[in-house]
């Protein structure tokens, strides 16, 4: 069966609506023959995977909920990302992120370059500088 990772900042499996989105493109990915697997930022499964209706998922939240924590699961997410999806397995077919910090994003433009396998954006909003007080600042 070919393997799927789908990457994403959201609250999966339940948390908010990008994580509602990307569990019905894990289940669409399972109709195509794939197995798929969530990376997330929903509540905390200590860096554990798990099982959600046949999607297997994993969150890189830490169990703390204060402020500093919360930086800290943003700040070091590419870390944690590369060392559970792509030092214990390079076997993807297919990559699908969403919403991710430029740091991982430039990591997967260069993981895809280096492995030739396909990498696919989801974009489902555009963001314009003017909607922000920070303006082209702000990480979104």
């Amino acid at each position: 069966m070919k393997k799927a990772l789908l990457i994403s900042l959201d609250h999966y499996p339940d948390g908010d609506a990008g994580a509602v989105r990307t569990h019905m493109l894990s289940k669409i990915l399972i109709s195509l023959g794939y197995e798929p697997t969530v990376i997330g930022l929903g509540e905390s499964t200590n860096f554990q995977f798990r099982k959600f209706d046949e999607v297997k998922y994993m969150s890189l939240r830490s169990p703390s909920n204060s402020v500093l924590s919360k930086v800290i699961n943003r700040v070091f997410f590419i870390k944690r990302l590369r060392k559970i999806a792509f030092e214990s397995s390079d076997a993807w077919d297919l990559v699908l992120f969403s919403e991710v910090s430029e740091s991982t994003l430039k990591f997967l433009k260069k993981w895809h370059k280096k492995n030739n396998i396909p990498l696919i954006h989801d974009s489902v909003e555009w963001y314009s500088k003017e909607q922000f007080r920070s303006g082209r600042f702000n990480p979104i």
